[in-house]
């Protein structure tokens, strides 16, 4: 299509044309109105002219009546005129007053002034004259162009018509196939109401257009789904992508339904505003139809479970219970039980119930009077290997007054005899139960038969096999007991023989120094008393070192016979630790390191045995001294717990290696080494404070870093309350006191 024809296709061109020619014609029209205002104004001017020249003559003719013809002129121009008058003010207002020399002066100027302005108002209908000729010629043009324009424009007019007409019957027959759909359509807006549904959707949901106009989405979903739903709406409005969507709606009567389709947004085509386009298909048969699937799959999980712990249980009536609870948790039911039938008794095998308060209830509707007295009928359906189903009146009276509703009893066979039967109750609602549901209780109850049978016959084989191997355990064990204690009493040499070799050897280096000092002290060293104070003073040491080494020997000894006895007494663990500084003063002194203890402000009062206690915080602060170079720091701390008490021993010493950590509490263990100042001890200060602590019923850690310092943390069970000595009020308390410390400067 050419462009002008293109353009002159446009609507638009038409209404601009058709307001070109209406626009020049009422131009047009106006000149003309104009200029007949213009040539009426110069007749008028006309008129003034020639009367004043009249008058003019007049009074050249009869000068005397000059005033009167004065007066005569003034009405004359002062009257009633469709134009105003055009000559000059001021010979209209001194008309009257003029003398007769005067008047014809100035009759002459007014005649020239007024012939002035119709030169003027000639020129202007000349002009007007052209201006209305070239309007119409312009607007003749435009006029015969526009037919044209008209008969284009309704030639495309007519084929949009028919083009909407089409439109129209092609939507009516997709709106009748939409509405006829069976699928659910809805279109819904960004605040949730309904702005279009099918017919189907409306009989489905049971709505009246009416209700739908007050409708939200929102309260066609079931409450579990709003969250999910509620997302899925505000993303779709923020992606306008496709996306599915399954979820279930809750019709006018409250009837579920599942639904999935697919929704997406677009505007509507009306209003323009973004709406939801969705279109659902019901798949409420198909679920249901899924559920029962999915019902059975979990009944067949279920039976595979319970078979296989049926064949691992060696006592299946004592794990009847849980068994039953696995089985009845996918079967949806309230109890299960398994009866044995012995003549006219019923014995009740197992027993499972939801609610463990309503389990004497469920015993007692088995006991004989209740037992005989309602279940006569049904006893004997079971009797004639009948399944038994109740219902409501038709459930017996016990059960009835307990609140069953529905019961299914189903009878077992053994070697073609009557065993029992087991039994499932419901007592919310009256329930069909399927044929797959009675399948698997009586399969459940048959393998637990079957599980308990093999499990009789195993006991019975186990008894025999107890019976004939007791003798030879017999025999077993007192050979065991004999190769025990051989082998004890081969340990116990061994470490005789370690502890003797390990003595000897402490017990020479100091012999042989305190013998190679008294052989000097015969000599001439003797006379030199510096040397004689030294050699004693090394003697001294030799001799503590010795006497140690004894009471450690004598300690563990009694400890591994089992003749030490604690004496308990109510002591406060900070006094004992403030008596353990004072002893070490002189050692922390000498060697240049800081001592500090940190204990509540309260005593911390508990039952113990205080000098064996003593011995376990002397023998930990006698390690940190001894593996703490000078300068290094050393704290005690003492801290109450909730229930108990908490011991700490913390230093800046050389550290444990870690391959030594599992042996510090072993007798002559590897980790033995001399102190950062030379210092030697016995190996049997850590085994003798863990014996200790142990009587205590308490507990002792070591944490150590090589070159860092190592901790020692001891936890002893808190006592009851005891008597606080003397000018205490509370034994136990968590609040600190600033820390005690003990200093002493390096250079000492």
């Amino acid at each position: 299509m050419p462009p002008i024809r293109r353009l002159i296709r446009q609507p638009w061109v038409l209404v601009l044309v058709t307001a070109a020619v209406t626009g020049l014609v009422v131009g047009g029209v106006w000149n003309l109105v104009r200029k007949h205002q213009q040539q009426r104004e110069l007749r008028e001017n006309g008129n003034d002219i020639i009367s004043i020249s009249r008058y003019r003559d007049s009074t050249t003719a009869a000068p005397e009546w000059t005033a009167r013809h004065q007066h005569a002129l003034k009405a004359f121009l002062t009257r009633s005129r469709p134009t105003p008058y055009r000559g000059t003010p001021e010979f209209l207002s001194a008309l009257g007053s003029f003398p007769a020399a005067e008047f014809l002066t100035a009759c002459r100027r007014e005649i020239a002034a007024i012939g002035d302005y119709q030169l003027k108002l000639l020129a202007e209908i000349q002009r007007l004259d052209t201006q209305q000729t070239l309007l119409f010629g312009v607007a003749l043009v435009l006029a015969l162009i526009l037919p044209g324009i008209l008969l284009i424009y309704w030639r495309d007019a007519a084929h949009r018509l028919r083009l909407f007409h089409q439109l129209q019957l092609s939507e009516t027959r997709y709106r009748e196939l939409v509405e006829h759909m069976p699928d659910l359509i809805q279109s819904v807006a960004a605040d949730g109401r309904f702005v279009y549904v099918n017919r189907y959707w409306r009989q489905v949901m049971g709505y009246s257009d009416e209700e739908l106009q007050q409708l939200r989405i929102w309260d066609i979903l079931r409450p579990d789904q709003l969250p999910k739903c509620r997302y899925l709406f505000e993303r779709a409005f923020q992606d306008r992508q496709l996306f599915n969507v399954e979820t279930v709606f809750l019709t006018k009567h409250g009837e579920e339904l599942y639904v999935s389709g697919n929704v997406t947004v677009h505007p509507d085509p009306i209003t323009g505003e973004l709406v939801t386009r969705a279109l659902f298909r019901d798949v409420t048969t198909q679920h249901h139809q899924m559920e029962v699937l999915q019902y059975q799959e979990a009944l067949s999980n279920a039976t595979v479970r319970i078979v296989r712990q049926l064949l691992a249980e060696l006592e299946p009536e004592r794990h009847f219970p849980e068994l039953a609870a696995q089985l009845a948790e996918v079967l949806n039911t309230d109890a299960l039980y398994l009866v044995a039938l012995v003549e006219n008794t019923a014995q009740l095998v197992g027993l499972w119930v939801h609610q463990e308060e309503l389990r004497p209830a469920v015993e007692a509707s088995f006991q004989e009077n209740c037992w005989r007295e309602g279940c006569a009928e049904l006893l004997e359906r079971i009797r004639a290997i009948a399944i038994v189903e109740a219902y409501q009146e038709e459930v017996p009276a016990c059960w009835h007054q307990r609140g069953v509703a529905s019961l299914l009893w189903i009878p077992l066979t053994r070697y073609g005899q009557l065993w029992g039967f087991i039994g499932a109750e419901d007592w919310s609602r009256t329930r069909l139960w399927s044929p797959v549901e009675r399948t698997v209780l009586e399969w459940f109850a048959s393998s637990f038969l079957t599980a308990l049978e093999r499990t009789q016959a195993y006991r019975q084989l186990q008894r025999l096999t107890e019976d004939l191997l007791e003798a030879r355990t017999a025999l077993e064990t007192y050979a065991e007991e004999l190769r025990q204690a051989n082998e004890e009493l081969r340990e116990r040499n061994a470490e005789k023989d370690r502890i003797m070799s390990i003595v000897s050897h402490d017990l020479r280096s100091p012999l042989s120094g305190i013998r190679g000092l008294a052989e000097l002290l015969r000599g001439a060293e003797a006379e030199n008393p510096e040397l004689v104070r030294e050699f004693a003073q090394l003697i001294q040491e030799a001799t503590e070192q010795l006497l140690s080494l004894v009471n450690d020997l004598l300690e563990v000894a009694r400890l591994e016979s089992g003749r030490v006895r604690l004496q308990l007494s109510p002591t406060d663990l900070c006094e004992l630790a403030r008596g353990a500084l004072r002893l070490f003063e002189g050692n922390v002194r000498s060697k240049g390191v800081k001592l500090t203890l940190e204990c509540p402000e309260t005593p911390v009062v508990t039952l113990l045995d205080a000098p064996k206690l003593t011995q376990v915080v002397n023998n930990l602060l006698s390690n940190a001294i001894k593996f703490t170079p000078s300068g290094g720091q050393i704290w005690l701390r003492i801290r109450p717990l909730p229930d108990a008490v908490e011991l700490q021993v913390e230093d800046t010493g050389i550290g444990i290696p870690p391959e030594h950590l599992p042996h510090v509490f072993e007798k002559f263990g590897p980790h033995q080494r001399p102190g950062t100042a030379g210092e030697r001890g016995t190996g049997l200060g850590l085994p003798i404070v863990k014996h200790f602590v142990e009587l205590h019923g308490g507990t002792v850690q070591v944490e150590s870093t090589v070159g860092a310092g190592t901790r020692f943390t001891i936890r002893l069970p808190l006592s009851s309350p005891v008597p606080c000595p003397s000018g205490h009020e509370d034994a136990v308390s968590a609040s600190a006191s600033p820390a005690q410390s003990i200093a002493s400067s390096s250079t000492r």
